[in-house]
């Protein structure tokens, strides 16, 4: 199996996904330490369940127990076309009898919420990098993964606009678009911070790591990880109900519709696609609108974070 993996890794998943760092990350912490050793020609889908996917399920990571499993079935089809084993021992196998059908999330905080987070926010025992990092997700409806990997030669603080080139945009390997987020007074000055606290480090991420191993600090963007598992260790001391950091997208958009704004600039804030025959015809940027979107939406978040 670990020969299939590393295989995998060097032909397909290096080469087709946009952003291999966490498909490789499971294959090397999850799936080889469990089944690597297992010889291709005497797998059984019992084993694999039971060796890899069980544990995580009981480690209370059912969802990402469905990724590691969708992956594993991804390799095992892919060692089929490579002729590397004859068919997949999960060929069989639908993700939702083994890891629990994924119900649609619609988590979102509400206005208290918000201002119970950000209250104990600074009490937690979070990290203030973290700390800012949650709290710019809350006020540009960002993802984590966009967010993190941010640079300082994206962000033009005199034309006040964040650049995400499209390689680090979420979208399909080939259709990648960029994506800009007009900066108002409040999320520069959450990034003025950042660059003062690790200016020593001489870094080009604006949310450098300190910890990685593999490189020196700065060297390296933050990990996504660190984000979630923050929010997660201290999910009982924020005070309101259990939420990740991806929450706060659907906290944006259902906030900003309270306030009345379009849909389709919310749509725009969030880098969502256009659906249906106003993909094509609208190309129309919306950055002014965007702009007082995140001006009003910044304003009134500001409000509840100063308890006001």
């Amino acid at each position: 199996v670990a020969v299939l993996m590393n295989e995998f890794i060097e032909k397909f998943i290096k080469t087709e996904r946009k952003r291999p760092d966490d498909p490789i990350r499971m294959i090397t912490v999850d799936i080889i330490p469990s089944i690597g050793k297992m010889k291709l020609t005497d797998l059984e889908t019992k084993q694999i369940i039971t060796q890899c996917i069980d544990p995580i399920i009981k480690r209370g990571s059912k969802v990402y127990a469905g990724r590691v499993l969708s992956l594993l079935k991804q390799a095992f089809q892919f060692g089929v076309h490579r002729g590397l084993i004859k068919s997949s021992p999960l060929s069989n196998t639908q993700k939702r009898n083994i890891t629990g059908k994924e119900l649609a999330k619609d988590r979102f905080l509400t206005e208290k919420e918000l201002q119970i987070f950000f209250y104990n926010l600074p009490k937690v025992g979070i990290t203030r990098p973290v700390q800012i990092v949650l709290t710019l997700l809350c006020l540009t409806g960002c993802r984590v993964n966009e967010l993190i990997i941010a640079e300082w030669e994206h962000i033009d603080f005199d034309k006040k606009m964040w650049f995400f080139p499209p390689e680090n945009t979420k979208s399909h390997k080939g259709k990648e678009k960029p994506h800009y987020v007009p900066m108002n007074t409040v999320i520069i000055q959450y990034l003025k911070e950042m660059q003062l606290q690790f200016s020593y480090l001489n870094s080009k991420y604006v949310f450098p790591s300190t910890t990685k191993r593999n490189v020196d600090p700065g060297g390296g963007p933050m990990e996504s990880r660190s984000i979630s598992k923050g929010v997660a260790r201290h999910t009982e001391d924020f005070g309101i109900d259990k939420f990740t950091p991806h929450d706060f997208r659907r906290t944006v958009q259902t906030q900003m519709a309270k306030m009345g704004v379009d849909p389709v600039v919310v749509e725009k804030v969030l880098n969502h696609e256009l659906t249906g025959m106003m993909r094509i015809y609208n190309q129309h940027d919306y950055m002014n609108e965007r702009r007082l979107a995140l001006d009003k939406w910044s304003k009134k978040l500001k409000k509840l974070i100063e308890g006001k």
